[in-house]
């Protein structure tokens, strides 16, 4: 047995689950999360185009807060081998793996048990995050601004590549995507990516779940505890194991499975910020109750540290003011890592 599949037993301990988070899931009805082409979001002029996906993405931002993204531009080779590199580093010896143990600026390999959802276990999954690689003559860097570093990697051949080629590819379908965002509520093309044009806080996480070691038991288990996301936007590549599970506006799980060639992608809680609640982020979670490993790869797409996040125009009225007090986006960042993330506060065996 692996030290993933110890670990797993050991967290399962004291695993605290609702009734409502243990509901069993469903299959999705036909269209129940959306299929939208966002082709059009790369073709310069393309107003008919670009207006239709918009209205297709606004129509799954208030039903369900997910939908699948195909006619992106991210090449299937570079997804293959990002996964590729993923199964690789996760069948490291663990010592391995740990001399890259996440720093405080949130690079680097994050262990088994230390991520938690308020109310739940430790997460059944370990991860590698990385996100955009300043130089350390940066001077964002040198002035020790929080999320602004350098990358670690470990010393493993051909992992940096393919795992820089995944990210630089998703941020530039990101990018183009927030094209379609601002059309969804109305606002000029470029509204959103003026926002993200200097060094974006844009993290991406090579995410394995082992299978549940007790089949009986898997119920129960959470590869991650329902959660909303707490950024703007989320780019989910998956593999074909399955256990992403959806909560819909209705109450009821379904899941999400793997469709070949696309991402899935969902608004996190600062949309809701920004929108005032037209466009409200779900929870979702992951359980890998088969009998195969699975692997994902998310894409949190955030805009710059110093955004400010407040009520956008058109999406408050006399009658229905905004909600939300404005909020920075690094710091409401960083309060969120601080208050689930631990791995970095904690010394590493051996230390």
């Amino acid at each position: 047995m692996d030290d993933s599949r110890i670990n797993i037993i050991e967290l399962k301990s004291g695993q605290r689950n609702s009734r409502a988070a243990r509901a069993v899931s469903r299959s999705p009805l036909p269209g129940e999360i959306p299929l939208i082409d966002v082709s059009p979001i790369y073709t310069p002029g393309n107003t008919e185009g670009l207006a239709r996906t918009g209205r297709a993405i606004a129509e799954a931002c208030q039903r369900i807060g997910f939908f699948y993204a195909t006619g992106h531009s991210v090449a299937p080779l570079i997804v293959d081998n990002a996964f590729s590199a993923a199964r690789t580093f996760f069948a490291l010896p663990l010592e391995e793996r740990l001399r890259i143990k996440l720093n405080d600026r949130h690079r680097g390999y994050m262990p088994m048990g230390d991520t938690t959802v308020p109310g739940y276990a430790a997460n059944l999954h370990h991860s590698f995050e990385m996100a955009l690689d300043l130089p350390v003559q940066d001077p964002d860097v040198l002035a020790g601004k929080p999320l602004h570093a350098s990358n670690v990697w470990p010393e493993l051949a051909g992992f940096r590549d393919a795992v820089e080629a995944c990210y630089d590819a998703g941020c530039r379908f990101g990018f183009h995507l927030l094209r379609a965002m601002a059309s969804s509520l109305d606002l000029p093309d470029s509204y959103f990516q003026a926002l993200y044009r200097d060094k974006p806080l844009a993290s991406m996480r090579l995410l394995h779940y082992p299978p549940s070691p007790d089949p009986v038991d898997a119920q129960d288990d959470f590869g991650i505890a329902p959660h909303s996301d707490y950024g703007v936007l989320t780019l989910l590549l998956q593999d074909e194991t399955g256990g992403l599970e959806l909560l819909t506006r209705g109450g009821e799980w379904i899941q999400a499975p793997h469709v070949p060639g696309a991402y899935v992608v969902n608004i996190g809680d600062l949309m809701g910020i920004w929108t005032n609640d037209r466009y409200t982020s779900m929870q979702h979670r992951v359980r890998n109750t088969g009998e195969r490993d699975r692997y994902s790869i998310p894409l949190f797409y955030n805009p710059s540290f110093d955004t400010r996040i407040a009520c956008l125009p058109g999406c408050a009225t006399s009658t229905q003011p905004a909600k939300y007090a404005p909020e920075r986006m690094g710091e409401y960042l960083l309060a969120n890592f601080n208050r689930v993330w631990e791995s970095y506060k904690r010394p590493t065996p051996g230390d």
